[in-house]
């Protein structure tokens, strides 16, 4: 009975907070609709094409290539490649406050500021399975004051579309500015 009782109790606890929080989730899901809508307004290219103009010996072209298919597939554009090498990854992966306009209530609600970062987490798997943990660990190990996952988050979106390329698919990481 006790067990009954405890089980019960977490159930409703796990529906009270679902309800609670789901002008969060709408919030979420506007902000990644706005982020995509932007990439499909955004001019393109062929991903072949702009890796054939971008890449250069010193990178793994397969790794440069991974990547830049990894990022068209994550804000679903797949064969087109929407992003300007010297975009920030910031201006790509977050959204302004003043650019949502259904969920205002829950931003506030969720303690936001100025952006809501969206697919972020999706860039670390995908760059995670591109790169192989073991690459993406040794990479992370060159860089300074990156002590958590938030911290390194951060570190990405300072980077340009460029930059990020050419980041993670360098043969020597001495040879990175």
């Amino acid at each position: 009975m006790t067990l009954f009782l405890l089980v019960l109790v977490g159930y409703l606890g796990f529906l009270l907070t679902q309800y609670l929080n789901r002008n969060i989730a709408s919030l979420i899901n506007e902000a990644k609709t706005k982020a995509s809508q932007r990439r499909l307004r955004q001019k393109a290219q062929s991903i072949d094409k702009f890796v054939e103009s971008n890449v250069s010996p010193e990178h793994e072209r397969h790794i440069y290539c991974g990547l830049a298919k990894g990022l068209s597939s994550i804000f679903g554009v797949n064969d087109r490649f929407p992003f300007d090498s010297e975009e920030k990854l910031g201006n790509v992966f977050r959204v302004n406050k003043s650019e949502i306009e259904l969920n205002k209530a829950a931003w506030k609600k969720a303690g936001l500021k100025d952006f809501i970062e969206v697919y972020s987490d999706e860039l670390l798997s995908m760059t995670l399975t591109v790169v192989g943990k073991e690459k993406f660990d040794t990479i992370l190990e060159t860089i300074d004051d990156v002590n958590s996952e938030d911290s390194f988050k951060d570190y990405l979106m300072d980077m340009t579309v460029g930059q990020y390329l050419s980041f993670f698919s360098i043969h020597d990481k001495t040879k990175l500015s």
